[in-house]
């Protein structure tokens, strides 16, 4: 289901933003399923966008079986997987990578770290 606020910048709906200001994530970071990541990417999010600790979406996707769609729409969009956060690890050593590691496993050579 494609949620309205996305499509939306009336007052009502910037008050539902405030959390993701906060952070500095994008709505890519909250899809729940692969119509919600294909709308945003076809809408010109920013894929590599990074929140306030420097994590992508490919971080935060991976640790529900649903996710797993995603990520793989992530790396086909052309995700940067190598982007390490502001603590300086890398997206394999997240939960996302050890819950759903065939995912990563077929984008390998995506991979370059």
């Amino acid at each position: 289901m494609i949620r309205k606020e996305w499509l939306e910048l009336e007052p009502a709906v910037l008050s539902k933003l405030a959390p993701y200001i906060i952070v500095n994530q994008t709505y890519l970071f909250e899809a729940k399923n692969i119509e919600e990541v294909n709308l945003l990417i076809e809408s010109g999010v920013d894929i590599n966008h990074r929140n306030f600790v420097g994590d992508t979406a490919l971080w935060k996707s991976g640790y529900y079986d649903y996710e797993i769609e995603i990520i793989d729409r992530l790396f086909e969009a052309g995700i940067n997987p190598d982007l390490l956060n502001y603590d300086g690890d890398h997206v394999l050593s997240g939960m996302g990578y050890f819950g759903h590691p065939e995912i990563f496993m077929k984008h390998k050579d995506k991979i370059k770290t």
